[in-house]
């Protein structure tokens, strides 16, 4: 009999008397084993019916009990105590049709590469009634698949209610920073830094609309104030997360993405753009710092990196004028560079490794690992990188170790060499590093690390 996994929902829920027991009995009532799946429900607080609704389903889920610290708040508490191979959650409010987790679980299983995958969503009203069959439609979501990180850098079309995510990535998202303007989106984000993220085109929750929704959906004052929580948001993301395979002009849209919703809600508001996001001391230090490493990198004709430290300095201070000014300088500069002299993003699999030139001469067990443990069949691509001034040192050696280390059989894996001053200028998403010693920025795979990591990403675990 094939490997069930395990799958742990969570549930958050204050003062959702009226909803909470439909929400819980749809997730009991999936069509699922009941011994695969858990239900945690996080009562945050609830000063109405809902503590004594949860009561009644007795030891068929567990309830966790907090003062009222807020849906962020909540949800990391529900996702830190489940204990399923997959994750998903629903909110007090919604509801799921049944054959929910067999058609998200069912991407999870056959694809690897897919860190999370989420569905559409039918609106409902406060009564269950459908006010439109398709959240995507209704709400017109332009969706990404694949390698999506830098369309969440603009926007989130990934709903927490309809997805479900590896719960092997869990710490990649918890906890739940105050920062996150939505959980959901803040999880979609952590996870498109290492994972794919695809949809389903059906729908897989009942998304309950109604006067207390956070977000989906909100219009007038409340609209206006989601939307300034996007600005901040996408600020942190700017400044924080690790951008390494989101090109420079991905940055910018991004950047501009804020600049005009900062504006939008300036205008709707009345009031200075200036006044709605607070900066303080630290802020306008990284802000500087920033500003001032742009500078370098323009001094040093790297146009590309002078672009991406300009986008962080905004990040940190919107209202850096001479930030501001130098960026544009530095995109015209980039823009008029003739093609041959722009970084090309290099064709790769799914899942990508990275790996220094010099330390596999250095350490050439780790390519012969490498190519003992994976194969051309494997949607993996091994990219070699090596700086520009190393390629006269290093360029004929790597290649000539290559070779002895079987790369170029008809059944070797794929591998790529690629010519950059770092791997935030390749331009591609990585899962790891190979490498022989620890790393802060990746997950480290050495020489005795290479089988585990083939059973996760290769060929044999895609069709176990």
């Amino acid at each position: 009999m094939s490997f069930v996994p395990r799958v742990s929902c969570v549930i958050t829920a204050y003062n959702v008397g009226p909803y909470i027991g439909a929400a819980v009995q749809s997730a009991l009532d999936v069509d699922w084993p009941a011994d695969r799946l858990e239900i945690v429900v996080v009562d945050d607080g609830s000063t109405d019916e809902t503590p004594e609704i949860l009561r009644g389903f007795g030891d068929r889920i567990r309830v966790i009990t907090q003062d009222n610290q807020g849906f962020n708040a909540a949800m990391t508490v529900g996702l830190q105590a489940a204990t399923g191979d997959y994750l998903t959650m629903l909110d007090g409010d919604d509801e799921w049709p049944r054959d929910r987790l067999k058609v998200l679980a069912g991407v999870l299983d056959a694809r690897p590469e897919v860190g999370l995958v989420h569905g559409d969503m039918e609106i409902v009203d406060e009564h269950g009634d459908v006010l439109h069959p398709s959240f995507f439609e209704h709400d017109q979501i332009q969706l990404v698949r694949g390698w999506v990180l830098p369309a969440l850098l603009c926007a989130n079309f990934v709903s927490g209610g309809a997805s479900l995510v590896r719960g092997e990535l869990r710490e990649r998202f918890l906890p739940i920073p105050p920062e996150a303007a939505f959980p959901d989106w803040y999880i979609a984000t952590r996870v498109a830094e290492i994972a794919q993220i695809v949809d389903v085109p059906v729908p897989v929750n009942r998304y309950r609309r109604h006067d207390a929704n956070m977000g989906l959906g909100a219009t007038g004052t409340k609209l206006v104030d989601a939307t300034l929580r996007h600005v901040e948001y996408i600020r942190w993301m700017l400044r924080e997360l690790r951008l390494d395979g989101v090109t420079p002009d991905e940055m910018v849209t991004a950047y501009a993405t804020m600049h005009r919703h900062l504006l939008n809600v300036a205008a709707w508001r009345r009031q200075p753009a200036s006044t709605l996001v607070e900066v303080d001391d630290g802020m306008r230090a990284r802000a500087a710092a920033s500003h001032m490493r742009a500078r370098e990198a323009f001094d040093g004709e790297d146009f590309d990196g002078a672009v991406r430290h300009a986008v962080r300095a905004l990040a940190a201070d919107p209202y850096d004028g001479g930030a501001r000014a130098d960026l544009d300088v530095f995109v015209a500069l980039r823009g008029a560079r003739p093609e041959a002299e722009r970084p090309v993003r290099p064709t790769v699999r799914s899942t990508v490794v990275l790996a220094e030139a010099g330390e596999l001469l250095a350490h050439p067990e780790l390519l012969h690992a490498w190519r003992a443990h994976l194969g051309a069949g494997d949607d993996v691509t091994l990219l070699i990188c090596i700086a520009p001034d190393e390629v006269a040192e290093l360029g004929g050696p790597i290649q000539d170790l290559a070779v002895t280390a079987g790369l170029g059989d008809a059944d070797a894996p794929d591998a790529a060499l690629h010519t950059a001053a770092d791997a935030s200028a390749i331009g591609v998403p990585f899962a790891a590093r190979l490498t022989a010693g620890a790393q802060d920025d990746l997950p480290a795979v050495g020489a005795d690390g290479v089988e585990a990591f083939a059973r996760r990403y290769g060929a044999a675990r895609a069709t176990a």
